[in-house]
């Protein structure tokens, strides 16, 4: 932070001069930026200061002199806002005494200001929408400058307050022409209103006194039945108006409609068994296969290599450790070195044992029946891979079932084993039928980016396996509803969005 290199000769004392000016600038300005730049910079020309710095509660650091970009992040101003939360706390303002703060904050406050500070909160209609203006020097500030400070800011904060709320001198005024436009209503309406609702104030101070009582009488329901039932016999208009009544409660199966597919029940994965490059596949791309037909090998040039080097190897060790077993019959002293050789041989064995494995491993068949499932080959081939990594999945041609994704707009009151129906797009007229088996608790994100549920059905017995990775689209039925509902449940999903209840 910038420090003075002279003293002003004038020190506590305020430029009163300077207010007027200031109070010109603040009612010229157009908007808050001019009106900020105006306070943290400008006020120099009334009280001399270092550094200037304005904050608004729920914006944060607005300005700060001398800077025209602010760091919210740096340390300076983490610390400066608890410590402005701390002052707000304890209502501090004018000259700052060090003494009325906790003593954490002490020991930091000596890191980053001088011991002239001066405080200057402000509110903005109510006690939340609070601000401080903090003006920091090495000198302290004397009460003359502190009360100058602070008549410059309320008019300061006049200015703000009618920038951001232009209609606020407006409200009296509109409220004193609609009292005005009820008294003319008042004056001009006909004596038909004040009978009406006359009439129905007594209404409602007779079914207090009794009539309620009439609820009970079974007569008054058949006159009012057979009334009705003559009027539908012979007014056709009546007639259609109950029909129409009555489609409304129609009972109807809710259900949804969104994109699916056939996938696998169990899909076996394989995964590579070893590290290295792939050098070849041997079958296609979702292409059926058998139990023990090849699949795929690694480039295992290298790796026969080790395996004849380590073989090598592990029939000299052995060679010596038979040399010295015959020669041990006649030398006692060769004796000593058969333990030793003896294990050197094991070891050169389980090397070789363990690299023979891997050379078995770089060539992998399929373990079961099934449809091969994987990407195009070329983007696999010549690609390092680890152990573990997922390669391809075998699935069984009669173990599958279908799949769809559930947007969270169509989300309906779904149980295991409601129906699904999917429609296959090659032939949109045979249709798959299946039951519910499970719906993920939470929506997942799907390949087109949108958020959806992950519902899985079993396919329903008797009928014909449909082919694995088929799409198209998929039923899913509900609670039986009322037609009304049926046709008004995401309107009234929508409506809620922007009403809120």
């Amino acid at each position: 932070m910038s420090e003075s290199q002279h003293t002003d000769p004038n020190q506590g004392r305020p430029n009163l001069i300077a207010i007027f000016d200031l109070i010109t600038k603040s009612q010229n300005a157009s908007n808050n930026l001019e009106l900020n730049f105006l306070l943290v910079n400008l006020t120099k020309q009334l009280v001399n200061y270092q550094q200037g710095i304005l904050y608004r509660e729920g914006k944060g650091f607005e300005a700060i002199s001398g800077l025209s970009e602010i760091d919210v992040n740096s340390p300076m101003l983490i610390w400066l806002k608890t410590f402005i939360h701390e002052l707000h706390n304890q209502n501090i303002s004018g000259q700052l005494n060090l003494k009325n703060l906790p003593s954490h904050i002490q020991k930091d406050y000596s890191e980053w200001f001088s011991l002239g500070m001066a405080i200057f909160p402000f509110w903005q209609d109510d006690k939340d929408n609070y601000g401080y203006l903090i003006l920091t020097r090495k000198q302290k500030f004397s009460e003359d400058e502190i009360k100058a400070i602070d008549f410059w800011l309320k008019s300061w904060s006049l200015s703000v307050k009618l920038i951001e709320n232009p209609h606020v001198g407006q409200k009296k005024d509109l409220f004193e022409r609609f009292s005005g436009y009820l008294i003319k209503i008042r004056e001009l309406a006909p004596k038909k209103i004040y009978s009406f609702f006359s009439s129905i104030n007594q209404s409602c101070i007779n079914f207090v006194k009794g009539g309620y009582k009439h609820l009970w009488n079974w007569s008054s329901y058949t006159s009012k039945w057979h009334s009705l039932n003559g009027r539908f016999k012979k007014e056709k208009s009546f007639r259609w108006k109950v029909y129409s009544f009555l489609i409304l409660f129609l009972p109807i199966r809710l259900s949804i409609i969104s994109a699916g597919e056939i996938v696998a029940s169990h899909p076996l994965i394989i995964r590579a068994p070893i590290e290295g490059v792939i050098e070849k596949f041997y079958i296609e791309p979702n292409s059926l296969v058998k139990k023990d037909q090849k699949l795929f090998n690694y480039d295992n040039a290298a790796l026969i290599s080790k395996t004849d080097a380590a073989k090598q190897s592990y029939l000299s060790a052995e060679a010596e450790y038979r040399e010295a077993t015959m020669m041990s019959l006649a030398d006692s002293k060769q004796k000593a070195n058969l333990v030793i050789l003896q294990t050197k041989a094991e070891e050169k064995r389980t090397e070789y044992t363990f690299l023979l494995s891997q050379v078995t491993r770089s060539e992998m068949a399929a373990p079961i029946d099934g449809w091969a499932i994987f990407d195009d080959p070329a983007e696999q081939i010549g690609k390092p891979i680890n152990i573990g990594e997922k390669i391809m999945m075998l699935a069984d041609p009669n173990e599958v079932e279908i799949q769809a994704w559930v947007a969270l707009s169509d989300m309906i009151d779904m149980k295991r084993g409601s129906k699904v129906t999917i429609y296959p797009n090659p032939n949109p007229f045979s249709s798959i039928d299946g039951v519910v088996k499970y719906i993920t608790y939470e929506p997942v994100q799907v390949p087109e980016g949108y958020y959806a549920y992950r519902l899985r059905a079993m396919i329903t017995p008797g009928q014909s396996m449909p082919r694995l990775g088929i799409k198209g689209t998929v039923k899913v039925s509900g609670n039986i509803v009322p037609l009304c509902y049926w046709v008004l449940r995401k309107p009234i999903a929508q409506i809620r969005q922007f009403v809120g209840f």
